[in-house]
């Protein structure tokens, strides 16, 4: 456990991640997050069987053929999987804005 003094924040620089994690940093918070960036996503267009326990835990919201979502980057992804992803390749945490598209300009 990492205590900061409150002058001092808490970033990727100063934290230590378990192994096989990545710090990345929130684009919400601005706050270090470790996470796994150990995603193997499935091509977008054979993603009928993919996700279930994502869509389980939200079968409301999506059906299982057009899985998108808008992350709080405001860019659409085909899933929660490629969200992830991209999260680890840019160093930023991205989570869901809300189910569907983004609407850019609004």
């Amino acid at each position: 456990m990492i205590s900061c003094a409150p002058s001092e924040a808490a970033t990727c620089e100063t934290i230590k991640c378990k192994d096989r994690q990545h710090c990345l940093t929130d684009l919400k918070t601005h706050k270090p997050r470790c996470v796994s960036c150990s995603y193997k996503c499935p091509r977008t267009k054979r993603q009928q069987g993919y996700g279930k326990p994502f869509r389980e835990a939200k079968n409301s919201l999506f059906n299982d053929h057009n899985v998108k979502l808008c992350g709080t980057n405001n860019r659409t992804y085909h899933s929660w999987c490629h969200m992830q992803k991209d999260s680890c390749n840019t160093g930023f945490y991205i989570d869901v804005l809300h189910s569907g598209t983004c609407s850019f300009g609004r």
